[in-house]
């Protein structure tokens, strides 16, 4: 332990102040508050499932603006490249 944290314990477990840069910090009561566990949120099915379905909905929607977009430009163009070829070789 460095010389900037200390944590002094009596023998009969009960915990002193702990020193942190020459102040000391009293530890608090742990409280009646229900503490969850990420593992509880991580493992909740519903949550993937709908960060699925947005992600989904949202990648789909950009999919389609960009095919709306960018499709018909490159779609006139390559009919035009291969009119212009035609015409060469007739």
């Amino acid at each position: 332990m460095n010389a900037e944290t200390e944590i002094d314990s009596e023998p009969n477990g009960h915990q002193q102040p702990i020193v942190i840069d020459g102040r000391g910090y009293e530890m608090e009561a742990p409280s009646d508050e229900e503490i969850y566990d990420l593992e509880d949120v991580v493992e909740d099915n519903r949550m993937e499932e709908r960060l699925y379905e947005t992600l989904l909905s949202r990648l789909t929607a950009i999919v389609e603006q960009v095919a709306r977009e960018k499709v018909p430009e490159i779609a006139e163009r390559i009919i035009r490249e291969e009119i212009e070829k035609l015409k060469e070789n007739s």
